[in-house]
């Protein structure tokens, strides 16, 4: 009886791995898993918030879809490098949506491996920064215009 009203005050989060796949699935950021040939294997609700795939539409899909052409040699090198074992640190790049927008996105790249250690597959996590970098842009225009400003009235 104890054991029944322990899980039940712990509620639908019982089960630690039922917890960890609401906590993915459910993420505000693209949670994303490709094979190393860039075919997507998961593709969570943040991913379609983000990208505007279903995630019938996605499992269909390899990562390339997504990546603007001129960075699809960059993606593959990208697969090659976790291929090989390096580690990739967190960076910017851009992406395409569903309707062709281009959006700037923050990646995480994580590689997973099997019971038997072996690389099966890369996790990504990807949030979109687009309104941020947009603010970015605007600031360093103010700013370019304010100086060019300050330099003419010295110069006057």
């Amino acid at each position: 009886m104890s054991a029944r009203k322990n899980t039940a005050r712990q509620g639908p989060w019982a089960n630690e791995h039922r917890l960890l796949a609401a906590v993915v699935n459910d993420s505000n950021d693209a949670i994303t898993v490709q094979d190393f040939e860039g075919n997507i294997r998961f593709w969570n609700i943040g991913a379609k918030r983000v990208y505007g795939y279903t995630k019938t539409e996605a499992l269909k899909m390899n990562i390339r879809q997504i990546v603007p052409k001129d960075g699809r040699g960059d993606a593959l090198a990208l697969l090659k490098r976790l291929r090989e074992k390096e580690k990739i640190r967190s960076f910017e790049a851009q992406r395409l949506t569903k309707n062709g927008r281009l959006i700037d996105v923050w990646i995480t790249v994580t590689t997973l491996t099997d019971e038997a250690g072996k690389l099966v597959a890369v996790a990504t996590t990807e949030r979109d920064i687009t309104e941020r970098k947009q603010l970015e842009r605007e600031l360093l225009a103010t700013r370019e215009k304010e100086q060019k400003l300050i330099g003419r009235e010295m110069h006057d």
